[in-house]
């Protein structure tokens, strides 16, 4: 590590180390994956954290660029698939590929920006979701189930809590739903066809 590497080192960890605060809570560790860009955990959550020296490099005006702070379920992935060589270098191949994936399903609008590209729906598990909803706006979707275990089930069906979507009034009703269509149900949930299922005065114990 050349001289000026040694400085931003130093430099980061009287900015970022344990027993600061973070935006999930207070750091428990933190782990330099290169110079720059620092893996951070606390005891609920945690996320990658990267250098304002480095935070040019990476897309601007979000919700991120500004404190650099970059959640680990989803948004960590920008970062990582950013600085993949730095930090893996040639033999990050399957993290770079693996962080793109979730960068395109959860940020596609930035992806699409920052590539240039244009992502279809299948291609992105958010626009994905959004043409579901779309695709059944104010259709019953169920919130809930319970399974015939539940008092007052009956055999064979399964008690569905459904509200309409988007109905600002969000009405709850519920159904009873044969086990065999609800186990069809799509990724984003179950649409209740009133056709076949049965709305009910059912409630489930509290």
């Amino acid at each position: 590590m050349n001289k000026n590497m040694n400085k931003d080192v130093e430099r980061d960890q009287n900015i970022i180390k344990e027993g600061d605060m973070s935006p999930w809570s207070g750091i428990d560790n933190v782990e330099m994956l290169c110079v720059g860009v620092y893996s951070v955990s606390t005891a609920s959550h945690g996320g990658v954290w990267v250098a304002p020296y480095l935070r040019e490099l990476l897309p601007q005006d979000t919700e991120f660029s500004e404190q650099g702070w970059y959640e680990e379920d989803c948004a960590a992935a920008i970062p990582l698939a950013i600085f993949a060589t730095r930090i893996y270098g040639y033999s990050g191949k399957n993290v770079l590929e693996q962080s793109m994936n979730v960068w395109r399903d959860y940020f596609p609008n930035l992806y699409e920006r920052w590539f240039d590209a244009v992502i279809n729906t299948k291609e992105s598990v958010v626009r994905s979701h959004e043409e579901f909803f779309e695709i059944n706006k104010m259709k019953y979707i169920a919130t809930a189930a319970w399974g015939s275990w539940a008092e007052g089930v009956p055999e064979g069906m399964v008690g569905v809590h459904a509200v309409r979507s988007g109905d600002k009034g969000t009405e709850s009703t519920y159904w009873f739903v044969s086990t065999e269509r609800y186990a069809k149900r799509g990724r984003f949930g179950y649409v209740i066809d009133a056709s076949i299922d049965q709305q009910t005065d059912w409630r489930p114990l509290v």
